[in-house]
């Protein structure tokens, strides 16, 4: 049968929140680290243990380098906390989606074309970006740097998740979370 899943206790978000948040996002480090982790704490605690809506909004804030933009976020976040648990989800999914350049969610749009819960070849999405026209440059080599950087990305903001590596540790299959594809 089903295992119930837990939420995750503050510690644990915490350390999926920072880890995400905080990866790639070195122009934070120094002064301002202290009004940054404050307003983390905050969008910590307003995503009540959900782990999808801990890493959709730590996505989301890792490339954002100015406070008043966490803090936006996190504005966005604390006025979704009354509802219930899936709509709550649903509106950071679509806070995720809405943060996006159009390129990006273009791309992203065509992961509804794949069947729910679907686990999707990197090859084959890619040759799909560029047979719809969305990667539009002049050599091959580049519309596949350019769709695979999209990709990258996507998984960066958590919108695409990472389903196998090849032995040279290039994704080869990815997919979306169910509440992503709805």
């Amino acid at each position: 049968g089903l295992i119930p899943m837990r939420p995750l206790t503050q510690d644990e978000s915490r350390y999926l929140f920072y880890h995400k948040a905080f990866g790639k996002n070195y122009s934070i480090r120094g002064s301002d680290i202290d009004e940054f982790e404050k307003v983390g704490e905050q969008v910590i605690t307003n995503c009540k243990g959900l782990p999808l809506m801990i890493t959709a909004v730590a996505g989301i804030l890792s490339s954002k380098s100015k406070l008043d933009e966490w803090i936006k976020v996190a504005q966005n976040v604390s006025s979704l906390v009354n509802d219930d648990a899936y709509k709550q989800c649903f509106n950071v999914v679509a806070l995720s989606y809405n943060d996006p350049p159009p390129l990006m969610k273009a791309c992203f749009l065509h992961f509804g074309v794949f069947p729910k819960a679907y686990v999707i070849s990197v090859k084959k999405l890619i040759r799909l970006w560029i047979a719809e026209g969305l990667v539009n440059l002049k050599r091959v080599e580049e519309f596949e740097q350019v769709a695979a950087r999209v990709l990258h990305d996507l998984i960066g903001k958590s919108l695409v998740i990472i389903d196998k590596r090849n032995l040279n540790g290039q994704i080869k299959t990815c997919r979306i979370h169910d509440l992503f594809h709805d």
